[in-house]
């Protein structure tokens, strides 16, 4: 997965910084700052991990960094990324735009070679129809329900119905 997005990249000219497996999420934000990097990419083999991109995008949001996010491996869909978009979403936005996912290695080469054109805002905004179109409704935007007050001044325990009965196990 990783090492062959790795060498596709290289291969199309990018300079690749990998962080190896089993990367905590901070170490991402950490080096995207460091190296002042073009993109964040992350892939996932297990449902478990892929909520660690999650993480990494709120990290980002929280750190001001304002780079895109290539999400994919095996338990990665456009739902998920959807989802990774909406926790990264900047303030008074649904979803952080720039959340891309990539089903495959090429896509991946696909992807930075588009945000590197001269179609990089058309590029983003078609991103995030697609992205609003598979986020899921919990984690679209609730408005704030007012809140009923509860009084229980008043209040007394329901009577039971029915009394356990005591049994005498000693004979």
């Amino acid at each position: 997965g990783k090492d062959l997005v790795k060498t596709l990249l290289e291969n199309y000219g990018y300079t690749v910084i990998d962080l190896g497996v089993g990367v905590k999420p901070e170490d991402f934000i950490k080096a995207a700052a460091a190296k002042k990097t073009a993109a964040v990419g992350m892939s996932a083999l297990l449902v478990q991990t892929s909520a660690h991109m999650n993480t990494v995008a709120r990290l980002m949001k929280k750190a001001g960094l304002r780079i895109p996010i290539l999400a994919g491996g095996a338990p990665v869909n456009l739902k998920l990324a959807a989802a990774v978009a909406a926790d990264g979403a900047p303030e008074g936005e649904k979803i952080k735009k720039d959340v891309f996912y990539c089903p495959s290695a090429m896509d991946a080469v696909n992807v930075l070679n588009s945000l590197s054109s001269e179609n990089r805002e058309e590029v983003i905004e078609n991103n995030a129809r697609k992205l609003l179109e598979a986020l899921p409704a919990e984690k679209l935007p609730q408005r704030e329900k007012p809140r009923r007050k509860i009084s229980l001044e008043n209040y007394s325990p329901p009577k039971t119905l029915f009394a356990p009965k005591r049994f005498d196990v000693a004979q």
